[in-house]
């Protein structure tokens, strides 16, 4: 097969695997509205995946790049849609707030030093600012580890996130390579390497149906085990007691 048409082929796969990793936030949302919760919800993360995005769609334009510009209007507009989600669902919706604050007036900031930088190095500095962002991206994932070490289970990994970002970083890892670009594929490598320590985490560990569900069977048991208990402990009340049982030992 010739270079060209296996770009063009992993490109496709890249573009199909990018919307599919925007999807894998869906259960997430429809957990949070059915539930009311936003307990394990990587908040976090959705608030800098639209942050890149909007920078991903500026460099889009900036260069009149028609596909990543679809994708990225597309990207900002999900992620953005998660973000209102966990707000909305959020009942101390102050600490959420402040940090998206603090993002936006993080990207108002970076939008301004590109305004006064000399024209011709504007899509490099935007390019060193995807650099740096997408490699704190792949890298955030990384926090989980305090809570998988300290539960001693793998209850707060999203396990559909998990594959979409490990499927999502491996494509534009190959297309940054065959495109020869370090933007691309530089920071694909630590958050698959953060995926796959994930992966040997829950073959020590178990996976998190697996670990929920055995902790509510845990939970379960031993709720029926004080039900039975204190029944047992009223029944021999109620015979100690009972007046026919008093007579009969008069």
């Amino acid at each position: 097969m010739e270079i060209p048409a296996l770009i063009t082929i992993v490109e496709w796969s890249t573009i199909a695997v990018t919307f599919i990793m925007m999807g894998s936030g869906i259960p997430l949302c429809v957990n949070m509205l059915k539930k009311k919760t936003t307990d394990n919800v990587p908040y976090l993360m959705f608030l800098i995946l639209s942050f890149v995005s909007l920078l991903s769609l500026q460099y889009a334009l900036l260069i009149k790049n028609n596909t990543l510009t679809f994708i990225n209007v597309t990207a900002s507009l999900v992620w953005g849609f998660y973000v209102c989600v966990y707000n909305f669902v959020s009942k101390n919706k102050s600490k959420p707030l402040l940090q998206l604050l603090v993002l936006a007036g993080l990207y108002s900031s970076h939008y301004y030093y590109l305004t006064i930088v000399p024209p011709a190095d504007v899509v490099p500095t935007l390019g060193s600012y995807l650099l740096f962002w997408v490699t704190v991206l792949s890298l955030l994932p990384a926090l989980d580890f305090i809570t998988i070490f300290k539960e001693k289970s793998t209850r707060c990994c999203d396990l559909p996130m998990l594959l979409g970002g490990t499927l999502n970083g491996g494509v534009w890892y190959l297309y940054g390579i065959l495109m020869n670009d370090i933007n691309i594929y530089f920071p694909a490598i630590p958050g698959l390497l953060v995926s796959a320590l994930k992966f040997g985490l829950m073959i020590v560990y178990g996976p998190p149906s697996k670990t929920v569900s055995t902790k509510a069977s845990a939970s379960q048991q031993a709720t029926t085990y004080k039900k039975k208990k204190t029944d047992l402990q009223n029944n021999n009340f109620n015979e100690r007691s009972s007046p026919s049982k008093l007579r009969k030992t008069k």
